[in-house]
């Protein structure tokens, strides 16, 4: 139904991965590139839905247009498009806490850049194979967890002093001391 320039605005927000997996792999599938995201801060931090529950409180908007055709035959992996998907997430990060966004809303504003670089490069394969040893497409969940990796290293730094890498229970420890304050 939209044409071929026109514009599909997709209002989003829930905080489980899961949900933006099922969604960016609906607008792959369905042949959507999203061009750019931005979160719009869109609850009340009194509303009584939201206190003590660290709810998302940005609805996140993603800008979509129909995805050209790639001409070449070559396959697009994961680990081809990594360092894009890192890059992406870590200067939206820096960019959105440099406007005061935190917490889960933070990671949130990732996940519109991660899913862009996917959908300028669709299909994009998973770099394990299924388990015939065949080539499967990517989930978008996977690549999201490359950006929730930036977003903790930022994270971790900033709550530091410098980059760092702790033990996993220790990363536990100051991440939930980072979003629940």
């Amino acid at each position: 139904v939209l044409r071929d320039d026109g514009v599909l605005s997709v209002m989003f927000t829930h905080k489980r991965a899961e949900a933006w997996d099922t969604l960016g792999m609906g607008l792959l599938q369905a042949g959507f590139t999203i061009e750019t995201s931005w979160p719009v801060n869109t609850e009340s931090e009194q509303s009584l839905h939201q206190a003590n529950m660290n709810a998302a409180s940005s609805t996140i908007m993603l800008v979509c247009r129909k995805r050209d055709t790639r001409d070449d035959t070559a396959r697009v992996y994961l680990d081809d498009i990594e360092n894009e998907i890192r890059d992406a997430a870590q200067s939206a990060a820096r960019q959105f806490q440099h406007d005061g966004i935190d917490g889960v809303d933070l990671l949130l504003s990732t996940y519109g850049p991660t899913l862009s670089v996917i959908s300028q490069n669709w299909p994009v394969y998973s770099s394990v194979p299924d388990a015939d040893g065949r080539d499967q497409l990517l989930r978008p969940e996977d690549a999201l967890d490359l950006a929730r990796e930036e977003v903790v290293q930022l994270r971790r730094a900033r709550l530091v002093g410098k980059a760092a890498n702790v033990d996993d229970v220790t990363d536990f420890v100051l991440m939930a001391w980072d979003i629940f304050g």
